[in-house]
C-alpha cells in the first residue's frame, strides 16, 4: 500500500475540538499524521506522531532552507510555506510515497476511498486548497513551487502579507500552467463563511469540478469514519459522501463524545444522531434562515473589507521600505 503522511503544524493551545479531529485521524489508520506543536496533547491516536517543537525553532528550520531572508512572523504565515513542506520536512517524510498538509478545523472521512491506489499512480497533486492537499514525494515534485510560472515563491516568502501561496492562485495554478497531473474535483465539503447554516461554498468551484450543489433542506453527518450529507429535495431523500468537511471561522459546540460513531454536524454544533435523518432533524440542527444568512453575509463583507484594507497598508509599507 502507498505510504502517506499528512503534516500538521499548530502553535499555541490546540483547537477546542481537537479531540474530534484526532478521532477522525484515528479512523484513517493507514495514514500517518505528523503533528508539530508546542502544546502537549495526550491520548493521541497511534497513527498521529508528535514532534514537539517551538515556533522559534521552526522559524529557524524554514529559514535554513532558503538562500534569501524570508518572512515568517506569525504561525498563520506558515500557510504560504505549505507547498515547500516536502523539502522543509524532508527527514521526517523519508520513506513516504506521498505527503500532504491539512488544517484541524475539519473532520476527515474515509481518505483511502478517495486516495485510491489507481489515483495515486496517476496524479502528482491532489486538491487545490490548504485544508487538505497531497503531493507525490519526489525531489522533482517537491520543487514545483520553485518553478518560474505563476506566483513567485520568493515574493510569497518575503512579504508580510498572507499570499495564499498554498491554494488556487498559488501552487495549484503552477500545476495547471505546467500541465502536471493534478486531481482537482470537489470531493470535499468546504463550508461557506457567508451563511448562517452549514452550506458548501462556491469559492473555487467551476463547472468542471463541481459535484455537490446545496439544497434548501440539508444536514451533514459522520457515520463510522465517513462523512455524508442528507438532503430532502422535491419529495426525495438524497445522500452524498465527502472526503472531509471543513468548517472554518465557526466555533461549533461539541454535544457528543468525540469517539461517537455517528453524529450530526449542523449550525447548532456536533449533535447526537441515533436514527435515520428526518426533516425535523434538519429543521432542528441546520435550518435555512434567509434573514440570518443575510446578516452573516454582511458580517463577512465587513471582515473582508477590513482584510483588504490591512493588505493594502502592508503593500504600501513594503514599497516604502524598498
Amino acid at each position: 500500500m502507498t505510504k502517506i503522511a499528512v503534516i500538521l503544524c499548530y502553535f499555541g493551545k490546540l483547537p477546542e475540538n481537537f479531540s474530534l479531529f484526532a478521532e477522525s485521524c484515528r479512523r484513517n489508520a493507514t495514514i500517518d499524521f505528523l503533528l508539530f506543536t508546542d502544546d502537549t496533547p495526550t491520548h493521541l491516536p497511534e497513527n498521529m506522531h508528535l514532534h514537539p517543537t517551538t515556533f522559534a525553532a521552526l522559524q529557524r528550520r524554514v529559514a535554513g532552507c532558503f538562500d534569501f531572508a524570508i518572512t515568517l512572523h506569525t504561525p498563520y504565515k506558515l500557510c504560504d510555506y505549505k507547498p515547500a513542506y516536502g523539502e522543509i520536512f524532508a527527514p521526517e517524510l523519508s520513506g513516504y510515497d506521498f505527503w500532504g498538509y491539512g488544517d484541524m478545523d475539519l473532520v476527515f472521512g474515509d481518505l483511502r476511498a478517495y486516495f485510491t491506489e489507481d489515483k495515486l499512480r496517476k496524479y502528482d497533486k491532489f486538491y487545490a486548497f490548504g485544508h487538505l492537499s497531497l503531493y507525490r514525494n519526489t525531489p522533482e515534485n517537491n520543487a514545483v513551487y520553485r518553478q518560474p510560472v505563476g506566483m513567485d515563491y520568493r515574493k510569497a516568502f518575503t512579504t508580510r502579507e498572507i499570499a495564499v501561496f498554498d491554494e488556487i492562485n498559488g501552487i495549484s495554478a503552477k500545476y495547471k500552467a505546467l500541465g502536471l497531473p493534478f486531481y482537482d474535483r470537489q470531493d470535499y465539503a468546504d463550508i461557506t463563511k457567508a451563511s448562517d447554516r452549514l452550506a458548501i461554498t462556491d469559492v473555487g468551484i467551476t463547472a468542471d469540478n463541481q459535484l455537490h450543489p446545496n439544497y434548501s433542506e440539508q444536514i451533514f453527518y459522520c457515520d463510522r469514519g465517513r462523512v455524508f450529507r442528507d438532503a430532502y429535495c422535491n419529495g426525495q431523500w438524497l445522500t452524498d459522501e465527502f472526503v472531509y468537511i471543513h468548517i472554518s471561522s465557526r466555533r461549533l459546540p461539541l454535544h457528543i463524545d468525540p469517539a461517537a460513531d455517528t453524529y450530526f454536524i449542523g449550525k447548532t454544533g456536533y449533535e447526537p444522531k441515533t436514527r435515520v435523518t428526518t426533516r425535523a432533524d434538519i429543521a432542528r440542527y441546520n435550518a435555512l434562515d434567509p434573514a440570518a444568512d443575510e446578516k452573516q453575509r454582511r458580517h463577512r463583507q465587513r471582515l473582508d473589507l477590513r482584510r483588504k484594507i490591512k493588505k493594502g497598508f502592508i503593500r504600501i509599507k513594503e514599497r516604502i521600505c524598498k
